[in-house]
């Protein structure tokens, strides 16, 4: 983790049944302008660790995980998300954490899992 990522986003996700029934092109396009939202978030500071498929117990198929400066960034890289259409094609749940600059986080705990 760098002095810049100082706030952790966790999204979960699970395709509606609105996915499956998208045409091979729709959901190209709708992968596509997902995709350009991530890219976007990149250039603009966030930084995404990776997706990770939830085994188990859960409501969802898949976690990202994303680190951003602030806040507002997470927020801002949801809304763009929302915009392109996501909420129609995926449940989710969102969590964002902020660094408590009171307790050291372990070294490398995030390296290790990415």
């Amino acid at each position: 983790m760098s002095d810049t990522d100082n706030t952790l986003w966790l999204h979960y996700s699970l395709p509606r049944t609105t996915w499956f029934e998208l045409g091979p092109e729709a959901r190209a396009r709708h992968e596509a302008a997902f995709q350009q939202e991530r890219d976007a978030s990149e250039r603009l500071g966030g930084r995404r660790v990776g997706a990770y498929h939830v085994r188990g117990q859960s409501d969802f198929s898949e976690v990202e995980i994303w680190f951003f400066p602030t806040p507002e960034q997470a927020f801002d890289h949801w809304s763009r998300l929302v915009t392109a259409g996501y909420t129609g094609c995926f449940e989710f749940s969102n969590q964002v954490g902020v660094a408590d600059q009171a307790v050291p986080s372990a070294p490398g705990a995030m390296e290790r899992t990415s």
